[in-house]
């Protein structure tokens, strides 16, 4: 399942996600996307394109698609927000479901519910075969007679590690596999990929900062972060480092700094 790379190609427009579907055409894996809900991520954010509802619509039509990914931008939806509302609605309407947590790979996830004591036979069912019920394809997700023969060979059900993979009865890792063919996308959006950098010649007089920055406190392990106040500039003796962000798609020059602690 691919949602944070396409979350981040849907930067360059509706034209990306259509990249990352050619991209992945003929591939010897089963590749499913979900549509990014959010971009750009924030009014904030000067993001390559803003993607609303009307035009990601379309692409529940392709079957690769799944659903609409997690749909950060809460607020929105609490404030009633009409294209956020609008992305619900619609992928609501086209049968798709929602993701609301991506972390991690499942192998990682089998591993931590079997160390809280998960059976491993039933915490292997919620990962193939409800997974494959929920999101869709009805072909796969167990081993019978008449199923597409997609399967993950572990080394046990402790640790999970992966020893072979196949798809559709088609050895993809582990053993002697001829590598595929690469995908070919058409030339222009091929071309709409490597131009993405647009950027005057940077300078250290771009992090210069003239007044009192804003410290993030970061929480390991967590996207929550804490608003610690303002300093008067990167200290590393108070583990206070400085943070820049800039705009690199449009060349306008912008630039964010602030500071990390944590």
């Amino acid at each position: 399942m691919a949602d944070g790379f396409i979350a981040g190609i849907g930067c360059y427009s509706a034209r990306g996600i259509e990249y990352m579907l050619q991209t992945t055409e003929g591939l010897p894996i089963d590749v499913r996307f979900l549509l990014p809900s959010c971009v750009p991520a924030t009014p904030l954010d000067e993001a390559g394109a803003a993607l609303n509802w009307a035009e990601i619509a379309p692409f529940y039509n392709h079957s690769w698609v799944c659903g609409l990914a997690e749909m950060m931008n809460f607020p929105r939806v609490e404030a009633g927000d009409g294209d956020v509302l609008q992305k619900l609605l619609s992928a609501h309407a086209h049968g798709a479901v929602l993701d609301l947590l991506n972390e991690g790979h499942m192998d990682h996830l089998l591993r931590l519910a079997v160390a809280q004591g998960a059976d491993p036979i039933l915490a292997v069912q919620a990962a193939a075969l409800n997974t494959a019920r929920y999101f869709g394809p009805s072909d796969r997700g167990d081993v019978a007679p008449g199923r597409r023969a997609d399967m993950t060979v572990a080394d046990d059900l402790t640790d999970f590690s992966v020893l072979r993979v196949y798809c559709a009865g088609r050895l993809v890792h582990g053993g002697n596999v001829s590598p595929c063919p690469a995908p070919a996308p058409s030339a222009k959006l091929e071309a709409l990929t490597r131009d993405t950098f647009h950027l005057s010649h940077f300078t250290p007089e771009w992090l210069r900062a003239d007044q009192s920055l804003a410290i993030v406190g970061l929480v390991p392990g967590e996207l929550i972060t804490h608003d610690l106040g303002y300093a008067d500039g990167a200290h590393t003796e108070d583990d206070l480092l400085k943070l820049a962000v800039v705009e690199r798609r449009k060349g306008t020059g912008h630039i964010g700094l602030g500071l990390l602690h944590g």
